[in-house]
């Protein structure tokens, strides 16, 4: 997780020293998928690499942050390769950066004592 969220900052780092301004991060929802991003907001992660990212949270999913993205109110948006393929089918200029792997890498885990199976 540390990786993927050093290869973000770094994509950001680019895009906002080109742009020199402030860099907008829209997320489906704070869900497991999701949550580096308001994790490494809530952390201070971005600040110590010299970069203002605000994370928004579009709870109703993402359509909401294609439409925030298409319409300028964000920057980059958190979600799914096919929303990009949809887009440009629109004639809308997406372009997607993406880390693809054979698994999520997430995982779930407990203590001795804890009572999950």
């Amino acid at each position: 997780m540390r990786k993927l969220m050093l290869a973000l900052a770094a994509t950001v780092a680019f895009a906002g020293s080109a742009l020199a301004e402030p860099v907008r991060i829209s997320v489906g929802s704070y869900n497991l998928n999701n949550l580096p991003f308001p994790v490494a907001a809530g952390l201070g992660l971005y600040e110590k690499e010299g970069l203002e990212v605000t994370v928004e949270n579009f709870a109703s999913g993402g359509s909401k942050t294609l439409q925030a993205l298409v319409a300028g109110s964000t920057d980059i948006a958190v979600g799914f390769y096919d929303h990009t393929i949809q887009m440009q089918s629109q004639n809308k200029a997406v372009v997607a950066f993406i880390q693809l792997a054979r698994n999520s890498g997430l995982v779930l885990a407990g203590g001795k004592d804890s009572t999950f199976d």
